[in-house]
Parts: C-alpha cells; sequence; structure tokens
C-alpha cells in the first residue's frame, strides 16, 4: 500500500513514461511495469520497457508477448524492429527454444544486412555487430561450434571496421572459448592472445582484461603448463583487486587455488581457498561460499587430512541445502509474479475495454451511460465473486492432486528401495555367502590335514579373488567410484564400456562442456536415469546400437539416448504399475527439466530426452 501510494504522488509531478524508464535504470523492475501498464496509449517505448523489464526478472513469456506486440505497432522504425525481434530471440533462447531463437535473429540479421547495404554508418554496423554476435552464441549453445565460429568471425571483422579494439577483444575472447570447448586448445590459447593484444598497454578494460587472463590462466592449466598457468591465475588476482570487486578477487583466488591443488602445492591452495572465503564471506553469495567448501573438502582429503576434510563437506552440506531453500522460495516468488502480472493485465484490459464502451455511450447521452455504468459494476461484482469461488475450488483440486502425487512418488522411492535392499542382500548370500562357506571349508581341511596345503592355498586364492571381484560389482552397482570421483561423463563412459564388454549391445558416449563438475545431487540423477533407461533398451529392446548425449553449455544442460531397437506405445509406459517411469521423472524434476521420448510401435528406434535449465547459483561457470 505504501509503495502505491509513493507511485500516486511521485507520478502526480512526473510523466509515467519517465517515471517508469527512471525505475527501469534503478533495476526496480516490478514498479517500471506496473507504472507503464497505466499509460493507456500502446507505443513502442511503453512496450520496450514493459518487455524488457519482464526480460530480466526472467519472465519470458510474458517478455516474448510483449515484444510481439511491439512487432504489430504501425509505423515501427527499422532499428526499432530489429532490437525487437533481437530480444524475442534471447527470450526464445533463455526458454531452450532454439529454432524459434534463431528464426528471429536472422529475421534481425536479414534486415539490418539491408539497411548496411544502404548505409553503411557506425550505428548501422554496431547494430550487425550486436546481431552476429547473438547468433554466433545461440550457435555455441546448441553445439554448432563451427557455424558459430564464423558468425564470431562475421562480428570480428564489422567490429575491425568500427576499429572497435575493445569490441574485437570481447570477441577473441569468445572464440577462445568456443576452441576451448571443442578441444582444439592451440587455436584458443591464440584467440586469448590476439584478444589481450588489442587492450592497449596503459589504462585498459579491466575487465576485459581480466576476462581474458582468467581463461588464459585456466587454459594453460589444461594443458600442463603449470609455470604459464601460475603467472596468468596470479596475475588475474592483481587485476580483480585493481577492480575492487570481491566477487571477481574470490573467483580469482579459487581459481589459482585450483592450480596449486592440481600441482600437489596444497599449502598454497588452503591459502587461496582461505582468501577466497573471506572474500564471499563479505559479499554473502551462498553459492561461492558452497564451492569454496567443497574445493577445501577435496584439498584436505588430497592431503589425508580426513577430520578437517570432514568438517568442511559437513559445512558445504549446509550451503547446498540453503541454496535449496533459496530456490524454493525463489519458486514461488516468481509464480506470485506471474500471477499478479497477469492478474494486472488482465484489469487492465477490462479498464480499457469499459473505456471504449463509456466514448461510445457518451455520443448518446449521459443518462444511458449512468444506467449502463452501473449495471457493468454489478456484472463486474458478480464475475469477481464467481471467478474468485471458482479459484478457490482450482487452488483446492490442485492442492489435493499436488498431494496423491507426492504420496505417489513417495511409495515409488520407497518401493525402489526396498527393491534394491533386496537384491543387494541377495548378491551378498548367494555371491559372497557361498564363496566363504568353500573357504571355510578349506581353512578346517588344514586342521585335519585332508587335501594337500598347496592345491588348498590356490584354491584358496581364486576363491578370495572371486570374492574381491563380486563385491567390486555390488559397490559399482549401489555407486560406481569412478563417478563419486571423476563426474558423470567418467561415470557414463565406465558404465558404457561395461555392457560394451559383453559384445550384444554398442553404446557411444558423446559428452561436451562437462569440464567443471555438476552438482552432486545432478550427476547422481543423470546417471540413475542413464541405468534406468539403457537398462531398459537392454531388457526389451532388441536394439544393438545406443547413443547417450550429454552437453552442457552455461546453464543449459541436454541429456539424450538414442537406440535402433524396436518402438513402442508411450501411453502403456506412461500408465504402466512399475516404478521405473515414476523415478525417472522425479529425477528430471530434481534437474528441474521434462522427460521427452520420441517413439512409435511403427517406427525404429527410440529417443529419449531431457532439457534442464541449471540454475545458475548450482553450477560452476569459470569462462567469462
Amino acid at each position: 500500500m505504501l509503495n502505491t501510494l509513493f507511485l500516486i504522488v511521485f507520478t502526480f509531478f512526473q510523466q509515467p513514461l519517465e517515471k517508469a524508464q527512471e525505475f527501469y535504470q534503478q533495476r526496480k523492475y516490478d514498479s517500471a511495469i506496473w507504472l507503464a501498464n497505466s499509460i493507456q496509449e500502446d507505443s513502442y517505448d511503453k512496450l520496450n520497457l514493459i518487455g524488457s523489464s519482464h526480460f530480466y526478472l526472467g519472465q519470458y513469456d510474458s517478455s516474448i508477448y510483449y515484444f510481439q506486440e511491439v512487432l504489430r505497432l504501425e509505423n515501427i522504425s527499422t532499428s526499432n524492429q530489429i532490437n525487437s525481434l533481437n530480444r524475442l530471440g534471447q527470450s526464445y533462447q533463455r526458454l531452450g527454444e532454439f529454432d524459434e531463437c534463431l528464426e528471429h535473429l536472422f529475421e534481425a540479421l536479414r534486415i539490418q544486412e539491408a539497411e548496411v547495404s544502404k548505409e553503411k554508418n557506425e550505428d548501422n554496423l554496431i547494430l550487425l555487430s550486436r546481431i552476429q554476435l547473438s547468433i554466433g552464441t545461440v550457435l555455441d549453445e546448441i553445439g554448432d561450434s563451427d557455424r558459430a565460429i564464423g558468425y564470431y568471425k562475421n562480428t570480428l571483422a564489422t567490429r575491425k571496421e568500427l576499429q572497435d579494439s575493445l569490441g574485437m577483444a570481447r570477441v577473441f575472447n569468445n572464440l577462445g572459448i568456443v576452441y576451448k570447448n571443442a578441444l582444439k586448445y592451440d587455436s584458443a590459447l591464440i584467440n586469448y592472445k590476439q584478444g589481450l593484444e588489442l587492450l592497449p598497454n596503459s589504462n585498459p578494460n579491466l575487465t576485459v582484461q581480466w576476462q581474458l587472463i582468467t581463461n588464459l590462466g585456466n587454459l594453460y592449466k589444461r594443458m600442463e603448463k603449470n609455470e604459464d598457468a601460475k603467472a596468468a591465475l596470479t596475475q588475474a588476482v592483481t587485476i580483480s583487486k585493481k577492480l575492487n570487486n570481491a566477487t571477481l578477487q574470490s573467483d580469482s583466488h579459487l581459481n589459482l587455488a585450483s592450480f596449486w591443488h592440481s600441482v600437489g602445492n596444497y599449502g598454497e591452495s588452503e591459502r587461496n581457498l582461505m582468501l577466497a572465503l573471506e572474500l564471499s564471506s563479505e559479499t554473502g553469495n551462498t553459492y561461492e561460499l558452497y564451492d569454496i567448501r567443497k574445493n577445501l573438502a577435496d584439498l584436505y582429503e588430497s592431503w589425508d587430512k580426513k577430520a578437517l576434510a570432514y568438517d568442511q563437506l559437513v559445512l558445504a552440506n549446509q550451503y547446498r541445502d540453503s541454496l535449496f531453500q533459496e530456490e524454493k522460495e525463489k519458486a514461488i516468488a516468481e509464480t506470485l509474479i506471474q500471477y499478479e502480472t497477469e492478474k494486472k493485465e488482465q484489469q487492465i484490459a477490462l479498464q480499457n475495454a469499459q473505456l471504449a464502451e463509456q466514448n461510445v455511450i457518451n455520443q448518446r447521452n449521459y443518462l444511458i451511460i449512468g444506467i449502463l455504468v452501473i449495471f457493468v459494476l454489478l456484472l463486474i461484482t458478480l464475475a469477481i465473486l464467481i471467478k474468485n469461488k471458482a479459484s478457490k475450488q482450482q487452488e483446492i483440486l490442485r492442492k489435493e492432486g499436488e498431494i496423491q502425487l507426492q504420496e505417489a512418488e513417495l511409495k515409488a522411492t520407497v518401493q525402489s528401495q526396498e527393491q534394491e535392499r533386496k537384491r543387494f542382500a541377495q548378491d551378498l548370500h548367494d555371491g559372497l555367502g557361498q564363496m566363504i562357506t568353500v573357504l571355510l571349508l578349506n581353512i578346517k581341511s588344514l586342521e585335519s590335514r585332508l587335501l594337500d596345503e598347496k592345491n588348498i592355498f590356490q584354491s584358496s586364492t581364486q576363491i578370495l579373488e572371486g570374492m574381491y571381484d563380486e563385491l567390486k560389482a555390488i559397490c559399482f552397482n549401489l555407486m560406481p567410484d569412478t563417478l563419486i570421483r571423476f563426474g558423470i561423463e567418467a561415470g557414463i563412459r565406465e558404465f558404457a564400456q561395461k555392457i560394451n564388454d559383453t559384445g550384444k549391445v554398442s553404446i557411444r558416449v558423446k559428452a561436451t562442456g562437462l569440464e567443471e563438475r555438476l552438482g552432486d545431487i545432478q550427476e547422481v540423477s543423470l546417471y540413475r536415469l542413464a541405468q534406468e533407461w539403457i537398462n531398459n533398451i537392454i531388457k526389451y529392446s532388441d536394439a544393438d546400437q545406443i547413443e547417450v548425449i550429454l552437453e552442457k553449455n552455461w546453464n543449459q544442460l541436454l541429456f539424450q539416448i538414442k537406440d535402433n531397437g524396436s518402438g513402442f506405445d508411450l501411453n502403456q509406459l506412461k500408465k504402466g504399475k512399475g516404478n521405473g517411469w515414476r523415478n525417472m521423472n522425479s529425477r528430471a524434476k530434481i534437474l528441474k527439466g521434462d522427460l521427452q521420448i520420441s517413439t512409435s510401435p511403427m517406427q525404429k528406434g527410440t529417443t529419449l530426452k531431457l532439457i534442464a535449465t541449471l540454475e545458475e547459483s548450482l553450477i560452476l561457470e569459470p569462462e567469462y
């Protein structure tokens, strides 16, 4: 209420659009939207401001709606049209709808190229380079690195024509990241160095310099050029101090700590992690604090300081729990914002309709206006009462459905755990139990000397080796050591190799963008998804070729499994009484994604696909 009164008083002395733009500049996006919606007449400035505010609030569907409304305006300028197409492309990119994204970006590129051919001025070239850069970024995100490199080079040529050294340095940084992700380290090295050479020796742009130096240092580390890596990462620390940015300083010390850990200098690694911890404690960034504690736990584990490693792991898990709570609160807040925004839009639409109706009635006579206004008010009151009643009923039904779904998921989880315990007990009884019995008989025969001691020794050795192999197999089924130590890519490759060794099925694994580890829960969820689906393929399909694809681009994750076996009726899977499909959906929800299956009894081959948006607070972003 106080905020509303403040806005009313403030806007009494100032034009609503000007004040809304001021709120937008201050990043008070909710206030900007509220105030701009109070303006009756649609214009580019109004719709662009509302759409941009929704975009920065992460409400991409609403952003798309308003920029589409911009394109419907009459007499819109070419530059405004291109800006709206570009923002539409970015909104679809955030939603993972890359076909729609590229369609709008290529439309913007076509229009802007025509403008440049008419008049090659600075403004047109700058706008052209921005569109080229956006297209390159999207192509890089979907894994089309060759085309991405092509558009980045086009951007580079445009910036060169503008004699924009700083812009060229930024593009070289992007090119270096693409080449590094494609494992073309020499090309990445060349581009990072070219970017640095474009920065002036005196008074360079410190932010761009820090990005290039940091990426260069991490590349040297990956190439095992330790002296060069140490020098670059140390320089990144110095630059971050000049920027007086606590977050960048913390990241720089964290990168340097990772380097010292990799070369076995645990003392220096600990010192830098403690500096990073102190800086992140000042900013209060929960994810940074979780990541630092996790790195400290890994360091102490390597250092054979088990007690300290355990303490740091406990603290890291506390931050992880806090992150999950923040995620939950953020999701609730976003839902409330979306609901309130939609409600305001409906109210505004209704008010506009009433005003239009009143203008028509005013042309007739004031008496009819009064009667109709009273009638409309009664209808609105009745509609609100009916709508509120229906909304309450829908809310009750929705909550009941959620409770039933949670109960079903809990039941499926408990049943799966019981089945796993039963299988584990059976493995121990049938495998290790029988071997121990035979070994016991061998030892007792030594007492009575019924058999030759050498034969008994050889037999006992074979039994112990069999027990070890059996124990390793049981441990692998419970939680593969490779997954815990080296991450999701190594874990799936090991699982695939064990199946390939049977000679019955060939599994090929393709992974990109996973140089940095995902979260523990995310990796286990992905591994269990792959394990469950591949076992189903082997059990129920006649496939002999399986392909597993894992691609991570910033906060977008693509997980896909393809096979050449017989298709099946998807409805039978969803209606089945088994727990496998429910468990897979539960794990997909943990990853903030939805499972999609492309199959049919009449076709050959089946594809399982998961596209997940990894929240920025839950993933490590090493590139800048």
